[in-house]
């Protein structure tokens, strides 16, 4: 009992303080709302678990409930698998692989896309398994009679990973009984059995077919490492007991220990032990949980948490670098420090719309809810709402803009579909103050500010080329702020400095004190370019940092006689942070670098 409580308490532990399930929730938006239509009101293959998992998975909004609950469920395979397992091995042999599960859990639950729903279907298919071991029933007809039931039941309600775990595991352990007229009987009516059962429910069923009823391990969804895991999870307890009854047939005999037995069990429980410790260590992926952790960060608007672990992070992920150019709007930085980064992605990393794909719905809902395009955050919410159905992150996101539209009959709508959800009634309770309150709403400083940011017109979004409506939204509101640095940012980003020097009037109504500093690049970068034409700068003056920066600039570039190829090694030690230096080597304009993202 000591090894089984050392690694319940390391199992917690590493839940806790690693893999954290309040990130896996973020990902995974789980909701349970306990009504009829979404407790079983469609029954099909699995669609218990449908009702269970996320159940379970809600509880992972609180980072220790959901630490406790992952252990639980990674535990209780441990305690299956021994109840299973014991029929076929040894004590000291069982030790060792009643942990194999285990460790098999813990990887896939350091996986911050894995659902539940595998797990516990696993949990319940080496359950029946081992009640219907555990029975040692003699006769046939009472094994058929209890077979049968727990067949039906495995399908219809945990899938076909389920029934077919199930069925190998009971046919390979009656051919281990020795009885094989028993049997070959139970291998017929299984293999009948499953086979009309698939066949039939897949033929009646909407929501799956014949053709995709075996996809339920998809490397295309879940990823090429999470279906091999699972397919091992699955299929160790039937290899194990097939290299069994091999063994049997062959009467090979087991060789006797030559160490003491209080001995061995030292080092199996050593062993286990540490193998679970090597178990977290090689489960958890740095990388995956930070790539989630930003997006988290970014909804709590936690922008300098979100700064440093995009420092952390790889720019190759344009997902990463527009939430760090929204943090760096918020931090007041977007046009003076935009350009430091590796902008890789160009305009398309500052906003997602032109290329876009499930991924990135919510992220375009975040951005046009920032700058009061309220009905446009709307739009992108709605389209979240039809890939993830009830995802609580969304169901929020159009209460709450529905509330600063004054559309309170919409907002209450939803407010009472997530009042079904037992960890979400204290926001509702709170939104709930809104409807219908109009001075509650503008004493709250945020719905205030997007209120006055709102559209005074409606127009039309161009989700192909967002700078129209970031011009609509300056046109329309002199003091959104967020809409101007996005506009100047974006032209940037395309090289399209044309544009941007006609709009440098709006610096002083929107209060600057001084022209930003990427902003003071560019005006250089096209002073020199468009010697004829006349920038009015608005009263506000080039600072002389700048102006040395640009002096050394150009003489490393006129030493090379205006190659940028040639130059580039000698100005990315000292400009690769300038605006300067994204225009020749880094943007997509200048590099004519296509992007194949969907």
């Amino acid at each position: 009992m000591t090894v089984y409580g050392i690694i319940f308490l390391l199992t917690v532990i590493y839940f806790y303080t690693t893999v954290d399930p309040q990130v896996i929730y973020f990902k995974q938006q789980p909701i349970f709302l306990p009504d009829k239509f979404f407790i079983g009101y469609y029954l099909y293959p699995g669609s218990l678990l449908s009702d269970i998992a996320p159940f379970f998975s809600q509880f992972m909004a609180y980072k220790f409930t959901g630490s406790v609950i992952l252990t639980l469920i990674s535990f209780f395979s441990i305690v299956l698998a021994r109840w299973l397992l014991g029929n076929f091995f040894k004590p000291a042999q069982l030790f060792i692989l009643q942990y194999l599960p285990f460790a098999l859990l813990i990887f896939l639950f350091s996986n911050y896309s894995f659902e539940m729903r595998s797990a516990l279907s696993f949990i319940f298919t080496i359950g029946f398994s081992a009640l219907f071991f555990s029975l040692k029933m003699r006769k046939l007809i009472f094994k058929l009679a209890v077979l049968v039931p727990l067949l039906m039941i495995s399908y219809f309600l945990f899938g076909i990973l389920s029934i077919l775990t199930f069925a190998a595991l009971i046919v390979i352990g009656e051919f281990y009984s020795r009885n094989y007229k028993n049997a070959s009987v139970i291998l017929l009516v299984i293999s009948i059995l499953t086979s009309v059962t698939i066949y039939y429910i897949t033929l009646q069923s909407p929501y799956i077919s014949l053709k995709n009823t075996f996809d339920q391990i998809n490397p295309k969804e879940v990823g090429k490492t999470t279906s091999i895991l699972l397919g091992c999870l699955y299929g160790f307890a039937p290899l194990l007991l097939a290299v069994t009854l091999v063994r049997l047939f062959l009467n090979k005999k087991e060789a006797k220990p030559v160490i003491k037995q209080q001995l061995l069990w030292v080092i199996l429980s050593g062993t286990v032990v540490l193998g679970s410790i090597v178990s977290f260590y090689f489960a958890f992926n740095a990388k995956d949980k930070k790539l989630t952790e930003i997006h988290l960060l970014a909804s709590e608007k936690k922008w300098d948490e979100v700064l440093k672990l995009g420092a952390e992070l790889p720019a190759d992920d344009r997902k990463v670098m527009y939430e760090i150019n929204r943090a760096l709007y918020h931090k007041n930085l977007l046009l003076e420090k935009a350009f430091s980064l590796n902008q890789y992605f160009g305009e398309y990393g500052l906003i997602l719309t032109t290329h876009y794909n499930s991924s990135v719905l919510m992220m375009c809902s975040d951005l046009y809810h920032d700058m009061g395009h309220i009905k446009e955050s709307t739009h992108w919410a709605f389209e979240a709402q039809t890939k993830f159905n009830y995802a609580p992150i969304v169901l929020k996101r159009i209460i709450e803009n529905n509330i600063i539209m004054g559309n309170y009959p919409i907002a209450e709508e939803y407010l009472n579909v997530l009042d079904h959800s037992i960890i979400h009634k204290k926001w509702v309770k709170e939104y709930r103050n809104y409807i219908n309150n109009d001075k509650a709403v503008e004493a709250n400083p945020e719905f205030a500010l997007l209120r006055s940011l709102k559209p005074k017109q409606d127009f039309f979004a161009n989700t192909q080329n967002p700078q129209v409506d970031l011009y609509q939204l300056m046109g329309q509101n002199q003091n959104n702020k967020m809409a101007f640095e996005y506009y100047i940012a974006y032209l940037m980003m395309q090289n399209n400095l044309a544009r941007v020097i006609p709009e440098l009037g709006r610096l002083s109504k929107l209060g600057y004190t001084k022209i930003p500093t990427h902003l003071e690049e560019a005006i250089l970068l096209y002073k020199v370019l468009n010697k004829k034409d006349q920038v009015n700068l608005d009263n506000y003056p080039i600072g002389k940092e700048t102006m040395d920066r640009f002096m050394g600039y150009t003489k490393i570039l006129s030493r090379y006689k205006g190659n940028p190829k040639g130059a580039q090694a000698e100005l990315s030690e000292e400009y690769s942070g300038t605006y300067w230096y994204y225009v020749y080597y880094i943007s997509p304009a200048t590099t004519k670098r296509e992007f194949k993202t969907k």
